[in-house]
């Protein structure tokens, strides 16, 4: 209850490349209030993904000051991710920089 208000805003776009080949983009502004007193930079993030024969999936990134990739494979019953980003989890005078690796299976049963 004692944080304060913030508003982000994003923006993303789809870009058909050709039948099965995609180029997203995203970008996002977080924190427009400045609730948590970060710098400038902190507040934009970007994305791109760019997707191979509907099946695989190369992406990069730019958020929380910090760089972000990853790829994914998938088929029509499972899904397989390994994405390596970073979040800071310093205070807001001083930055630590905490790497994180994220693997993911999603299986669908219907």
């Amino acid at each position: 209850a004692a944080d304060k208000m913030s508003v982000d805003g994003a923006l993303g776009f789809t870009t058909k490349v050709a039948a099965g080949w995609n180029l997203s983009t995203q970008f996002s502004y977080r924190d427009a209030t400045n609730a948590s007193g970060a710098s400038l930079m902190e507040h934009f993030a970007a994305g791109l993904e760019f997707t191979a024969m509907d099946h695989f999936f190369i992406r990069a990134g730019y958020g929380s000051n910090y760089p972000s990739a990853g790829v994914g494979i998938s088929t029509s019953r499972a899904e397989v991710n390994l994405s390596w980003y970073s979040e800071d989890v310093g205070t807001s005078t001083v930055s630590s920089r905490d790497i994180r690796y994220l693997f993911q299976f999603a299986f669908r049963a219907f």
